[in-house]
């Protein structure tokens, strides 16, 4: 979750308090050094919601991960992501990422140019 609410720092909502209501579920934080958002912050966040979880006798269900590099996900963060989801979903497997072959784009079209309207002669009435 990344979400800024509207007024949210106004009202002195901060990210732990996403994660207050949600506790005890299963939740991750993931998060990366470089990123343009405070490192400091993401942890500071991480350790006032184990301290949630905690309270709950739940730490189990919290967890984060860290990785160098910018905003976004890496290998590593979206590895400890699927492992955390196939705990918690109880879905057995191995949560290393594959190599997969992605379809090209004129594999994945369905019609010939790729558009409904324009393959199939429908009418646009805007």
């Amino acid at each position: 979750m990344e979400q800024n609410l509207y007024h949210g720092i106004l009202r002195e909502i901060d990210y732990a308090d996403f994660f207050l209501v949600r506790a005890p579920q299963p939740a991750l934080i993931g998060f990366t050094t470089e990123d343009f958002f405070s490192i400091q912050g993401a942890r500071e966040t991480a350790r006032e919601v184990t301290g949630i979880y905690k309270a709950y006798n739940k730490e189990h269900n919290f967890g984060t991960v860290e990785d160098m590099g910018p905003h976004g996900t890496t290998p590593k963060t979206r590895e400890a992501t699927y492992a955390f989801l196939q705990k918690h979903l109880s879905n057995p497997g191995n949560p290393a990422e594959e190599e997969v072959e992605c379809l090209t784009d004129e594999e994945m079209q369905v019609t010939a140019t790729g558009q409904v309207t324009t393959s199939l002669g429908s009418e646009n009435k805007l």
